[in-house]
């Protein structure tokens, strides 16, 4: 993808549960960018979640994640929290590509939520929410994802 760090597949991982290719975001992308979201998610936890949140973990910043068609690229069903990453507190999905850029992909709260989203908006929800992306049949879908961290949950 140009302008971003090589890309790289998660290698050891299932493709049954996960298949695409991750980049990272640029630091100077990371400046002109992350304040401003941190503010709106600030926000948004204020008025919805009323979660204690930190800001993003240096070992966990957002990045970019491609799925193809030429690989069925998708995600099974998960959650973003537990384990190493119990500190996960919000989710967010910023959609990068246009709707008509790619056919299926669509990401699944479940049980049976699809979120329609375009180019742009920025889908927030609980870490602790199960979620999916279902298999690209056509083009790339292209998203920044990232997660706010604070104190585990109790």
């Amino acid at each position: 993808m140009p302008g971003f760090p090589g890309g790289y597949s998660h290698h050891g991982t299932n493709p049954r549960e996960r298949r695409c290719v991750e980049y990272e975001v640029t630091s100077q992308l990371q400046t002109e960018l992350f304040p401003g979201m941190l503010e709106r998610l600030a926000q948004l936890n204020a008025s919805l979640y009323h979660f204690s949140l930190e800001g993003f973990h240096r070992s966990d910043l957002p990045r970019i994640l491609e799925y193809s068609s030429n690989d069925e690229g998708h995600f099974a069903a998960h959650m973003d929290v537990g384990g190493a990453m119990s500190t996960r507190k919000l989710s967010f999905v910023v959609m990068l590509s246009k709707p008509d850029e790619y056919r299926g992909g669509e990401l699944e709260m479940l049980p049976g939520n699809v979120v329609q989203v375009d180019q742009g908006m920025m889908i927030v929800f609980p870490s602790f929410l199960l979620h999916q992306v279902h298999p690209v049949t056509q083009g790339t879908r292209r998203v920044l994802v990232g997660w706010i961290h604070g104190s585990p949950f109790s």
